[in-house]
């Protein structure tokens, strides 16, 4: 285990080092992407998420969400809404962020004995810092908090966030 987080802490502090001078304005566009695999016990689990999201102010963006979560016989599907209220400081190359929305999931759980199937509402909160590689390109650091009757989950993700013209 060390073998592998000691290499991952040395890339994401050179990253921190690196300065593209870049910022956020009114009017920007984004497409981001973040994708999770995870294999536990001979189970795996795919996770992507994406969004596209309209700068209002240089510090409010609304994002349109598409989320799918596959998980062997669990099968997740959610479509929509954030808004992220940017907090610019003095380096513009990281800016955090926290937001909150609410997603439509369509949960199917197609186990032989115990499968189901329901549409419900949940509610997200979550965390962040985009980290500028270029004007148009951030690495996204994210937390989030799902919630909803019958599916809950904490999820620290990475992706990629590309600014549009």
């Amino acid at each position: 285990m060390r073998k592998t987080i000691t290499p991952l802490f040395l890339f994401i502090f050179s990253l921190i080092s690196f300065s593209a001078q870049a910022g956020i304005e009114k009017n920007d566009k984004t497409f981001s992407i973040n994708a999770q695999l995870m294999s536990s016990d001979g189970e795996d689990m795919l996770m992507v998420m994406a969004s596209g999201g309209l700068f209002t102010t240089e510090t409010l963006e609304l994002q349109g969400v598409v989320l799918l979560i596959d998980a062997g016989t669990l099968t997740i599907t959610g479509l929509g809404a954030n808004a992220n209220l940017y907090l610019p400081g003095n380096n513009p190359d990281f800016i955090p962020y926290i937001g909150a929305g609410g997603q439509i999931l369509n949960i199917k759980d197609s186990d032989p004995t115990f499968g189901f199937s329901e549409t419900e509402l949940s509610l997200n909160a979550q965390v962040g810092f985009k980290q500028f590689l270029a004007e148009e390109i951030a690495i996204n650091y994210q937390l989030q908090v799902i919630s909803s009757d019958s599916y809950d989950a904490t999820v620290a993700s990475v992706g990629l966030t590309i600014f549009l013209d």
